[in-house]
C-alpha cells in the first residue's frame, strides 16, 4: 500500500527542512572560513544550533496528526485528515472527494506511523 498523500507531503517538507538545516550552517561555516579568515568561527557555530531547532518544528506537524489518527482509530482521510468515523466502510471523503475504504485508510496510517489501530479500542 502506498503512503497517504498527507504523508508524502509531510515527507517532502521534512526533507526540505533537513537539507536546509544541514546546508545552511555548512555554507555559513565555509563562508566564514573563506571570506573572513581572521574572524572567530565560534560566533557562527551558534547559528548551527539555532537552525537545528528547525527540526523541532516538525513535531508541531506530526504530533497533532498522530493524536487525531489515534483518537479516531485510524479512520481519518489520508488526503485531508477529515475524520471518517461513523461514515460508510467505503465511499468518498466529504471534505476532499478522495475515495476511501476504512480498512485501507487504517492500514495506511498503521504503516505510516508504525502502529496498530483497532476499531473500538483506545490504544
Amino acid at each position: 500500500m502506498a503512503p497517504h498523500p498527507w504523508t508524502k507531503r509531510n515527507f517532502r517538507r521534512t526533507m526540505v527542512l533537513t537539507l536546509f538545516v544541514i546546508c545552511v550552517p555548512l555554507v555559513f561555516v565555509v563562508g566564514v572560513l573563506v571570506f573572513f579568515p581572521g574572524s572567530s568561527l565560534r560566533q557562527w557555530l551558534g547559528l548551527t544550533g539555532i537552525l537545528g531547532l528547525v527540526g523541532l518544528v516538525q513535531l508541531f506537524w506530526i504530533i497533532p496528526v498522530r493524536k487525531i489518527v489515534k483518537n479516531n482509530h485510524g479512520e481519518v482521510c489520508g488526503n485531508c485528515l477529515f475524520i471518517l468515523t461513523g461514515l460508510d466502510q467505503e465511499g468518498i471523503c466529504p471534505e476532499c472527494g478522495e475515495h476511501y475504504t476504512i480498512a485501507q485508510t487504517r492500514a495506511g496510517w498503521e504503516k505510516d506511523f508504525r502502529t496498530k489501530y483497532q476499531e473500538g479500542t483506545d490504544r
